[in-house]
């Protein structure tokens, strides 16, 4: 009894009957190569930081706020220097924090959380931590931006 190799014909018959597939499969894995190599690495987030350049992070503390309008929340970003004030049922606003710094969204929350509202990381002065969260979650909450400093 004669036996057959498994492979039927040369390397070189089952790599040229294949080449289309070959070459699909080269480009795909290349593609996803460059791809992969072009990609910037994650942002780290940045550290807010106060006027005399400290890290508010070292004295302050962060305290997650529902911001009322999305539309304000949209157009906030890390960085941002913002007044946070509450508005009564009156209309009258009160501020309850001044020079707040947006951190960020928590987690990978999206803006519009919810359609009604969303939700914003603040860092703000360990001293008022407490008052802003018991503010926030009785009161509406606003943010009144800042304008950048001169320069920066």
């Amino acid at each position: 009894m004669i036996r057959r190799p498994a492979l039927r014909g040369s390397p070189r018959r089952w790599v040229r009957r294949h080449r289309r597939l070959l070459a699909a499969l080269s480009a795909a894995l290349a593609t996803v190569a460059a791809i992969g190599a072009l990609r910037s690495p994650p942002a780290a987030s940045p550290s807010p930081v106060d006027a005399d350049g400290s890290s508010t992070a070292e004295h302050g503390a962060l305290v997650p706020i529902t911001l009322d309008v999305p539309g304000v929340a949209a157009a906030l970003r890390p960085g941002d220097v913002v007044d946070l004030v509450a508005v009564s049922d009156s209309g009258v606003g009160e501020v309850v924090i001044a020079a707040a710094v947006v951190v960020g969204r928590p987690g990978s929350a999206p803006v519009f959380s919810g359609g009604s509202s969303a939700v914003l990381l603040m860092s703000v002065p360990q001293e008022a931590a407490v008052s802003l969260a018991a503010t926030a979650a009785t009161s509406e909450l606003t943010a009144v931006i800042r304008e950048a400093a001169v320069g920066s």
